[in-house]
């Protein structure tokens, strides 16, 4: 006899008994397998990141950056064009956080992996804009970048273990 884990209601509906390794005890006596959702916790991790990242930016944005372009006395289109920008990164990290939190009680992972690979990819070439533009705009503010980029770079990393953490499972 199969030690019982918990009995859902879902199970006492349908006279299941649900055991510790996901097979449900029919009271009847049959055995049936039913698919357990477990949750990825790495993308849970990153999802929260980058809701959290989402949030940093916006505020980063609004009480400092945006305030000192409208002093400098910049053109207004310039500075209309920076603040959408500014959004529109905003509102990617945000998207991110999201999908990587629907993405983390998926059932399937296989269907999830080319997301994470293509958010880690833009993340990626992300960084390589924001360090390359600093360096031929200012080579020696680079070193102000050093937060940001190992933000991005742990994000990605948590995004990266996942996969292999599933591979050495399956060896």
């Amino acid at each position: 006899m199969t030690r019982v884990l918990h009995q859902s209601k879902f199970a006492q509906k349908y006279g299941l008994i649900m055991n510790k390794i996901g097979y449900a005890l029919k009271t009847s006596g049959q055995i049936r397998r039913f698919k357990m959702r477990k949750t990825n916790y790495y993308y849970l991790v990153a999802g929260f990141l980058a809701i959290l990242f989402s949030v940093t930016h916006e505020l980063n944005g609004q009480h400092t950056v945006i305030p000192i372009l409208f002093s400098n006395g910049l053109d207004i289109n310039t500075v209309t064009t920076f603040r959408y920008i500014w959004h529109i990164i905003t509102a990617e990290n945000f998207i991110f956080g999201i999908a990587f939190i629907f993405m983390a009680f998926y059932k399937e992972m296989k269907s999830v992996k080319f997301t994470a690979w293509l958010i880690c990819s833009i993340l990626v070439i992300r960084l390589f804009v924001i360090v390359g533009t600093t360096l031929t705009m200012s080579g020696e503010r680079v070193s102000e970048l050093m937060i940001d980029i190992v933000a991005i770079l742990i994000y990605v990393i948590i995004i990266l273990l996942d996969s292999r953490a599933k591979k050495q499972s399956n060896t």
